[in-house]
């Protein structure tokens, strides 16, 4: 079975249920994302606390 469950927020591509399993992930927040668009949104994330953690240490 396949069912329609929204799009994902950030590039729009649609999202589906199939037999029980999210073809997507939903974030903390609610948001709707696609598999590639939430690892895209992981990396990112990653990088932003890295550089905040480099810039702590320079700043000491």
């Amino acid at each position: 079975m396949k069912e329609y469950v929204g799009a994902c927020v950030r590039c729009g591509v649609k999202i589906y249920c199939m037999d029980g399993f999210l073809n997507g992930t939903v974030a903390e927040n609610g948001e709707l994302y696609c598999f590639e668009c939430h690892d895209k949104r992981l990396e990112n994330t990653e990088k932003s606390s890295r550089s905040s953690e480099d810039s702590e240490v320079n700043n000491s």
